[in-house]
């Protein structure tokens, strides 16, 4: 018989696995970056790092919660379908940086006359026309700006669908932007780990 109502230690010691589960995914992802042909893995191991990352904040949330008679089973968490909340929830409180796949600059006001030309932080430049706004990124680099919840799965599966299959392997996050969140997270996990609820 599946078990409905959890004791405080037992919700805690799931939320310091997730933790563990994630600095093993992030270490996952750095391996995969530093080859061309696994840079796309690399994206997807990052999607399942910050739905256990999100996991892990939610479960936290609930122990901050006293029950002493216990805690119900949470359905954010662990029911079928609760994916993409649970990636929400890590993005939600992991700096905007994480959410990024590739550099790009974002003009909001473009106060110029003629054309502009921006170095991104990888070192590749883009040229911003004039008056013109939105977001500028390298020709050279990922297809996508932000992650998408359905990367997670994108990044591994092939489909029968040819055009589909060709847009997949385009999906993958540029090495130094990637280097960064993966830095920029492990930071925010070991803030997370001094603020779980002690028993």
């Amino acid at each position: 018989m599946e078990k409905l109502i959890l004791t405080k230690y037992e919700l805690k010691t799931v939320c310091n696995q997730c933790l563990k589960n994630v600095e093993g995914l992030l270490d996952g992802v750095s391996l995969l970056l530093d080859s061309e042909p696994t840079r796309k893995y690399a994206l997807g191991l990052y999607m399942y790092a910050l739905e256990e990352y999100g996991k892990a904040w939610i479960l936290k949330v609930i122990l901050e919660k006293e029950k002493p008679e216990g805690y119900t089973k949470p359905q954010a968490v662990f029911d079928y379908g609760s994916h993409n909340n649970k990636i929400d929830a890590g993005l939600k409180h992991l700096p905007r940086q994480c959410r990024l796949v590739s550099p790009y600059v974002e003009i909001a006001v473009n106060p110029f006359n003629e054309t502009r030309t921006i170095t991104l932080v990888t070192g590749e430049k883009v040229s911003v026309p004039a008056s013109v706004t939105g977001l500028f990124q390298a020709t050279s680099g990922p297809t996508k700006t932000m992650v998408e919840s359905d990367y997670k799965t994108r990044c591994f599966y092939i489909d029968y669908d040819p055009i589909d299959n060709e847009e997949k392997n385009c999906l993958f996050g540029d090495k130094t932007t990637m280097k960064m969140n993966v830095e920029l997270f492990r930071a925010e996990i070991e803030k997370l780990e001094r603020s779980i609820p002690r028993i």
